[in-house]
């Protein structure tokens, strides 16, 4: 049985859940959380993933469930915005991850648009990750393709590809979770939002509001 959710408790949720995802991102959920419960596990190991796709794809809640997968705590769990990031950010990184955490665990670091870092935070940031401590992930999400980067950025990260949505796995997911709503409204939305789950989950918050 589905819980009574609202589609605005999908959008940028910290405890998103694999059952609230669909089209590839729910495919590419199960490995990227068995891999992160792996690693939970152990004592030693260093993780850097980079998810790629379109806007609204679900790099950003496959990013949270691997964080929250891998992470004892929530307080081990930091998340930026990449044009936020700054080099006096990145030195703060770097003696954190000297000092360790109160909490026992993994630490992990989420970096939305991640290529948005500026060239000089990017450049440090790079210097710090190849100095990582055990047990630090650092999880990234951008809309640029892997080629995109520099060769220096693309060898520090795993790249993981998220493909779009299609209008027909957005419109079965909305009536399997909002059956009560107009299955001709819904698939107006599912075809008009170019596979972007976060701009049709607002047009279908819109809806919901009018019941």
């Amino acid at each position: 049985m589905i819980a009574q959710i609202e589609p605005s408790d999908l959008i940028n949720n910290p405890n998103i859940r694999v059952e609230d995802l669909c089209g590839d991102a729910r495919e590419l959920a199960e490995p990227l959380v068995k891999k992160a419960k792996k690693l939970s596990l152990s004592k030693f190991g260093k993780w850097t993933v980079l998810l790629i796709g379109d806007p609204g794809c679900g790099k950003s809640a496959l990013a949270e469930i691997a964080a929250n997968t891998i992470a004892e705590h929530r307080e081990n769990i930091l998340s930026y915005s990449g044009i936020n990031v700054d080099v006096d950010l990145v030195r703060q990184w770097q003696r954190d991850f000297r000092i360790g955490s109160l909490y026992s665990g993994w630490r992990v670091l989420v970096i939305e648009e991640i290529d948005t870092v500026p060239a000089r935070a990017q450049d440090l940031m790079l210097d710090v990750i190849d100095k990582l401590p055990e047990c630090v992930a650092i999880i990234g999400t951008s809309n640029n393709h892997t080629e995109n980067f520099s060769d220096r950025f693309q060898t520090r990260f795993t790249p993981l590809e998220v493909k779009s949505l299609t209008s027909e796995e957005i419109h079965e997911f909305a009536m399997r979770h909002w059956p009560r709503l107009d299955p001709s409204e819904v698939r107006k939305i599912a075809e008009g939002c170019n596979g972007n789950m976060r701009a049709a989950l607002h047009d279908l918050q819109s809806l919901c509001d009018g019941f």
